[in-house]
C-alpha cells in the first residue's frame, strides 16, 4: 500500500440552487414546449439541490462570459479559451491549501493530474507548479480525456510512484469545468448533461514508505474491469460547439447487472463490512449500484450527499466523496471506491 496523506476539495464561486439553475438554462436554451417539460422533469428528479460553476452566466442578472446569446451555441474555440483561463485558477484553489497545510511544497516529487473537459498546452499543471513554488525537477503525468473515473487512474499512477520510491510525495489534482460544455439542443444526452454536471477540483497527497506516519489512510487494491457490451452507452466527443456527451438510458441497468454478477460480486469486499464510495454519476446510477450491491441507498450515503450538494463534477467527484468519508469520525474504518467511465470501464481501489 501507499500512504494517503490528505485530500482537499474546491468548489468555484458561483453556487446555483438546482431549480434556479433550471430557470437560467431555460432562458439560455429557449426550448420548445415538449423539451421544456422534459428539462423540468429531469431537474426536479435529479437528486441535486445545488451545483457550483465557474461561470456566472446562469444567474438572473449575470453578465455572461460564454453563453451570451439565448439559443446560440458558443464555439469549441470560445469554450477552450475560457478553459485556459479558468482551469489554472481552480486547480490552484484545490492544491494550495493542501500543500500549505502540510508544508511540503519543496518535497513534492511528482504531480499527476486528471481532466476531460479541456485542453491547453503548456498544461494547467505548470501553473500549479509555479504558483506553489514546487521544485523545477518535479515529474509530471496527465491523465486526459478518460472521463469520470480518471481520478482513480491518477491515484493509481501516484500509487505506483509511491511504491517505486520510498521518499516519493505525489500531488494528485482532478480538475473539471463541465459547465463549459452545456449544449442546449433537444438531444436527451445534452439535456441530461445540463441537468447533472458541475465544476470542481480536488487535490490529494500520496506518499511512499517514508510518509506512512503522516498518513490518514492507506491506498491500494487498484482494479480495472471493462463492462462487456457497453461501449456505446457512454461517450465524450469533441464537436464544433463543445464536447458532446453520449449517455444512454440503459447505463444504470448495465451497472446494476455488472455489480450483481456473481463473478464480479465474489471479488468485492462483503457489502456492509467496508464503506462503498461510488462516483456520483447521477441519481439513477447510484440507485442501480446500491440495488446491484444489495446495500440500499444508505450503503452509499456519502455518494448521495455529494450528488445532492455538488452534482457530478466528473473525475474529481470521487475525491469529494472520499473526503466526506474521511471527515466522518463515525464511518466504517475502511472503504472500497468505485467509478465508471467511457468504455464502460469500472475502476476501483481500497482505502
Amino acid at each position: 500500500t501507499s500512504a494517503f496523506l490528505d485530500v482537499q476539495t474546491y468548489s468555484p464561486a458561483h453556487e446555483y440552487p438546482q431549480l434556479a439553475l433550471l430557470e437560467g438554462v431555460l432562458l439560455k436554451a429557449r426550448p420548445e414546449r415538449r423539451t421544456r417539460r422534459l428539462l423540468e422533469t429531469l431537474f426536479r428528479r435529479s437528486g441535486i439541490a445545488t451545483r457550483f460553476m465557474a461561470l456566472p452566466d446562469f444567474a438572473p442578472d449575470a453578465d455572461p462570459v460564454l453563453y451570451r446569446e439565448p439559443g446560440v451555441e458558443p464555439s469549441t474555440q470560445a469554450r477552450m479559451r475560457l478553459f485556459a483561463e479558468l482551469a489554472p485558477q481552480q486547480a490552484v484553489g484545490a492544491a494550495r491549501p493542501l500543500v500549505e497545510r502540510h508544508g511540503v511544497a519543496a518535497r513534492i516529487t511528482h504531480v499527476v493530474t486528471s481532466c476531460c473537459t479541456g485542453f491547453v498546452a503548456p498544461g494547467w499543471d505548470l501553473a500549479v507548479i509555479e504558483a506553489l513554488g514546487l521544485p523545477e525537477t518535479v515529474g509530471r503525468v496527465h491523465v486526459g480525456y478518460m472521463g469520470c473515473h480518471a481520478a482513480v487512474n491518477a491515484l493509481h499512477v501516484a500509487h505506483a510512484f509511491a511504491l517505486a520510491r520510498p521518499d516519493a510525495l505525489v500531488l494528485v489534482i482532478a480538475n473539471e469545468l463541465s459547465s463549459l460544455h452545456f449544449n442546449f439542443s433537444d438531444r436527451i444526452d445534452n439535456l441530461l448533461s445540463c441537468t447533472i454536471f458541475a465544476d470542481g477540483a480536488a487535490a490529494a497527497l500520496i506518499g511512499g514508505e517514508a510518509w506512512r506516519e503522516h498518513a490518514r489512510a492507506e491506498l491500494g487494491g487498484f482494479r480495472s474491469q471493462r463492462v462487456p457490451g457497453t461501449a456505446a452507452l457512454m461517450g465524450w466527443r469533441i464537436g464544433n460547439v463543445g464536447f458532446e456527451m453520449d449517455l444512454s438510458p440503459e447505463l444504470p441497468d448495465s451497472i446494476e447487472r455488472f455489480v450483481a454478477d456473481p463473478e464480479i460480486a465474489s471479488a468485492l469486499p462483503p457489502a456492509g463490512e467496508v464503506q462503498d464510495l461510488v462516483h456520483a454519476g447521477g441519481k439513477a446510477i447510484l440507485e442501480a449500484f446500491a440495488k446491484g450491491r444489495g446495500t440500499g441507498p444508505d450503503g452509499i450515503r456519502y455518494s448521495f450527499e455529494v450528488l445532492e450538494r455538488n452534482g457530478n463534477m466528473s473525475s474529481g467527484t470521487i475525491l469529494f466523496i472520499l473526503s466526506r468519508w474521511l471527515d466522518d469520525l463515525h464511518g466504517l474504518p475502511a472503504a472500497e471506491a468505485y467509478a465508471f467511465g467511457p468504455g464502460v470501464v469500472a475502476e476501483r481501489f481500497h482505502v
